[in-house]
């Protein structure tokens, strides 16, 4: 509700007047309480100029009768409430009180002189509450004059202020209203006194309206031209938006085509070269197969940093909020990287502090990825020393929880000049580390975008010569902690041996070199699959043959794979259909999402790995009745 400044200016005098009347009325109390206490003093000078030489006298000849007898007219004045003489007796130091004393008081004491001789000494008590009582008489009359004066005073200054300033005021804000609500309001503001006489020059109010005028006047005149400029420029900054979405589009699609048609050659090289090495006895050759396979791996290993690298920039990266095992993924990784650490004779220690909880909301394959890569790093630049990596909690409320992970190593260490851009892409300590150790230098930018990504920070510390600690802290929700089925020996066995269930299986490829690889990696594991080019194929032959297991490429002529398998859910029941692995190059997290959005069982990404579709094939169907030996 808008209030007008009249209202405003009342509401203001109104309230100042009653804080005046206020304060002046304390002021006044406050006075007068003095004063009554200094008269209340003087009193009591009275009364001891009066009868102090007697009081000394009778105390001198210890005269008690006569003693008595004075303080008892001591006592019958209005302002004494109490007495406390203190003097010297026959029997020593003596006390005499009369009276009770006030809970509230003030209080004045008196020397006894006698023949230059101090005999003793008298204090006199007097009850606040008669000063209270009697300012509580006048506090009436006191505020009702003083209210009185102070209204008549604020309001004469109130119709002054509204004569000669405020009227004035209303007019420029009613001006100013109807400029804003006219488009074309071309009339000038003016001001005149009462009886129409006009401001002079010198006038403040007079400049104020001259200047309002001016301004609006130069407003008026930029107007259009700013909102000319405004709407070239809205217009160039919606073309570069839409180029720099474009461009991001188009970058992506770059990548993720990029990546298909690197990985589906890289299936045949990879898949092949994995045949060849459990096929050949002799070193030398066994040698030249593992280095075609140790390029793979460095090849793939770039592709994947670089989409990663591509997502974190973009700002596309997408957490899952699932529990968390933090022991278990430090476990999985010891377990990757042992190999490693042993060939760089390097003690691999782990430890994780007992108050970190079982169970963590995050995601598992990132917070793996981050320990991973510091871990990796930390063995490769160590030689003969130790790696030690820890999960600590820094802190805990309630479900949330803070933790740290730490990787130290005593490896070559990192000059201080080069910390600062440690965790930038594509950057390294030098050169030749690069060509020592290898590496894209993207992993550790990477790392830092997947932390920042899940709210937390990274952090180094290193010195030349005597290693590094690496460590980044997240903060968490604690999952509730479930009960595990523990893995016995005879799991562990059975998890282990080389076996696989007897299934039909069907492969939809349209690429002949993997069609070639995919039949001689399930051939040697024990099957005979049955391979088809196309969608269309699929639904044909599964017309005359029954499978347990569908290996689907993603992208094929024709009828692609997400079709095909949207129309073998729609045909079959879920009892009755094949389970359904996509098998593609594609390796976006957008692609394994729209293949399991489609209704596939699982997704496995090109080159075929034979650990992770053994793997698969024990999810879904287990060790069968009769176990085929797959050696």
């Amino acid at each position: 509700m808008r209030i007008s400044i009249n209202r405003k200016l009342l509401m203001g005098v109104v309230l100042s007047s009653a804080l005046v009347t206020v304060f002046v009325t304390i002021f006044q109390l406050y006075q007068e309480y003095n004063s009554q206490i200094d008269v209340t003093y003087a009193q009591m000078d009275t009364l001891i100029h009066i009868n102090g030489d007697a009081l000394e006298t009778s105390l001198w000849d210890l005269n008690q009768p006569q003693v008595d007898s004075i303080l008892k007219g001591f006592f019958a004045h209005k302002t004494v409430d109490y007495i406390q003489l203190e003097f010297e007796s026959t029997n020593g130091k003596s006390v005499k009180n009369l009276g009770s004393i006030p809970k509230e008081f003030f209080n004045k004491t008196f020397e006894l002189v006698y023949d230059e001789n101090i005999i003793g000494k008298i204090t006199f008590y007097s009850d606040k509450e008669q000063v209270y009582t009697y300012l509580w008489g006048d506090l009436f009359q006191i505020i009702v004059a003083n209210g009185v004066k102070t209204l008549f005073a604020s309001f004469l200054i109130l119709y002054m202020i509204n004569f000669l300033l405020t009227q004035h005021l209303v007019e420029i804000a009613n001006y100013f209203s109807l400029y804003r609500e006219a488009t074309n309001h071309d009339e000038e503001l003016t001001l005149e006194r009462f009886g129409g006489e006009q401001f002079n020059k010198n006038d403040e109010l007079f400049i104020l309206v001259s200047k309002i005028n001016e301004m609006l006047s130069s407003i008026k005149g930029t107007h259009q031209h700013l909102e000319e400029k405004i709407r070239v420029r809205t217009c160039e900054l919606q073309k570069a938006k839409d180029v720099a979405e474009k461009a991001v589009k188009v970058k992506a699609m770059f990548l993720a085509n990029m990546s298909h048609e690197i990985r589906t050659p890289m299936n045949g090289i990879y898949g092949c070269a994995n045949l060849l090495l459990k096929s050949i006895n002799q070193p030398e050759n066994k040698e030249l197969i593992e280095i075609i396979i140790k390029s793979g791996d460095t090849l793939l290993v770039l592709i994947n940093d670089i989409l990663d690298f591509s997502k974190i920039e973009s700002g596309h990266v997408d957490l899952e909020h699932l529990p968390v095992n933090l022991r278990d993924i430090l476990f999985d990784v010891q377990q990757m990287l042992e190999g490693n650490a042993s060939k760089n004779n390097v003690d691999f220690k782990t430890s994780v502090a007992e108050e970190v909880p079982v169970l963590i909301y995050g995601d598992t394959v990132r917070i793996k990825q981050i320990l991973t890569n510091f871990i990796s790093n930390a063995i490769k630049f160590t030689k003969d020393g130790e790696v030690k990596v820890e999960i600590i909690q820094l802190s805990r409320a309630e479900k949330e929880v803070e933790l740290q992970f730490i990787v130290s190593d005593e490896g070559i260490g990192i000059p201080k000049e080069s910390l600062e851009n440690l965790f930038k892409e594509f950057s390294q300590v030098d050169s030749s580390t690069t060509r020592k150790f290898g590496g894209t230098g993207l992993g550790l930018a990477i790392c830092k975008g997947l932390v920042e990504a899940m709210k937390g920070q990274i952090h180094v510390e290193s010195e030349v010569g005597k290693g590094s600690v690496f460590s980044f802290i997240i903060k968490a929700m604690v999952a509730e902690h479930r009960e595990f089925i523990c893995l016995t020996d005879e799991h562990v066995k059975k998890m282990e041996r080389k076996h696989l269930p007897k299934i039909k299986i069907l492969v939809a490829e349209d690429n002949k070199i993997n069609q070639f690889v995919a039949r001689k990696i399930l051939n040697k594991l024990g099957y005979n699959p049955t391979i088809v080019d196309d969608g269309y194929g699929v639904l044909q032959t599964m017309e005359k043959e029954t499978f347990d297991l569908i290996l689907m490429d993603q992208h094929m002529p024709g009828l692609d794979g997400v079709e095909t398998t949207k129309m073998i859910i729609e045909k079959y029941s879920n009892d009755k259909r094949p389970k359904i692995i996509a098998l593609t190059a594609s390796a976006m997290k957008e692609d394994r999402d729209f293949c399991l959005d489609a209704g596939m069982d699982a997704f496995l990404s090109k080159p075929m790995n034979e650990e992770l579709l053994v793997e698969k094939i024990y999810d879904f169907f287990g060790p069968g009745e009769e176990d085929r030996d797959i050696s």
